[in-house]
Parts: C-alpha cells; sequence; structure tokens
C-alpha cells in the first residue's frame, strides 16, 4: 500500500505510475491512498486563492522547472490520462482519494480530476472518502490519516474474504 499526503500523494502516484520507467520489477501494491493529494499540479495554481497563487507558481518552479509542460507531464492525472500506468496499476485493487472541504490549501478539483481519470483508464475500485479539517491537521493530529489507512485495509481485506 502507497499512502500520501498534499506532496506525499502526488509522489505515491508518481512512484507508482513510474516504476517501469525507473527499471523497478515487480512492484506489488495493492491500493494507492492520496490525502490531499495534488494529484494535477497547472489546476493547483489555477485553483488557488489569488493572494497565492504566485506562491503556488514559486513552489511548483522550484520544484519543476517554470515550463507547465513539465508540470503535466509530471501529474498523476496526466500520466494516468496518456497511459502512461503501463501495467503499473495491474493487481491493484483500491484507490482511495481522501479530501476534505475544509482544505484552504488543496481544492476539490484534485479529487474530482483523479477519481475522472481512474474511473476512465481503471477497472479497479475508486473511493473517494471526504476527511475533516484543514489540510495539515490530516495528518498532524493522524486521526483522519489514520481513518484513511484503515479505510483502505478494511477495502482490501474484505476483497479477499470474497
Amino acid at each position: 500500500m502507497l499512502v500520501g499526503h498534499s506532496c506525499g500523494g502526488t509522489l505515491a502516484w508518481q512512484s507508482l505510475l513510474s516504476a517501469g520507467d525507473l527499471g523497478v520489477r515487480g512492484l506489488d501494491v495493492v491500493a494507492v491512498a492520496s490525502a490531499a493529494g495534488v494529484h494535477d499540479l497547472p489546476l493547483l495554481v489555477r485553483e488557488a486563492d489569488p493572494a497565492w497563487r504566485s506562491v503556488y507558481y514559486d513552489f511548483l518552479s522550484g520544484a519543476f522547472g517554470r515550463d507547465e509542460e513539465v508540470w503535466r507531464s509530471v501529474s498523476p492525472v496526466m500520466m494516468l490520462e496518456k497511459g502512461k500506468q503501463s501495467g503499473s496499476l495491474k493487481g491493484m485493487k483500491l484507490a482511495v482519494v481522501a479530501q476534505s472541504r475544509g482544505d484552504s490549501l488543496v481544492g476539490w478539483g484534485q479529487v474530482e480530476g483523479m477519481r475522472c481519470v481512474l474511473k476512465e483508464q481503471w477497472m479497479g475500485m475508486v473511493d473517494v472518502l471526504e476527511i475533516e479539517g484543514e489540510h495539515d491537521e490530516c495528518w498532524e493530529s493522524g486521526l483522519e490519516l489514520a481513518r484513511v489507512i484503515e479505510h483502505v485495509v478494511g477495502k482490501v481485506n474484505e476483497g479477499d474474504e470474497e
């Protein structure tokens, strides 16, 4: 199971979707859970509060450069749309996209985009799990992140019992 919060959610998906490109073979992932994840980097800037937009732009530029095509190419949503998964999702049972409507840093559009592309590109189970609190509260208290993990483990084990 891969689990990540915010950029960690991005990294969880990137790790899985890029494993073959990186020469990693036999990566056996049964589930990915992204809590308040950034799945579409350009959308992160577009959805941002205007007061924060330049901060988000600088953040992404510092990590990936200023070319928005590069941002798109490393966005899990775009990687899935382009079929980049090349078998990476084979054997995976569950994808969970968890988000709080009270998150002022990452918008609900990240959830919808990822849910839609997963439904289009993959035949597995996709759950949207609504969590509570502001962006970092998910992991700061640990309660909501534990709830996400508990959800994943329960769903994966439920499938094994059938």
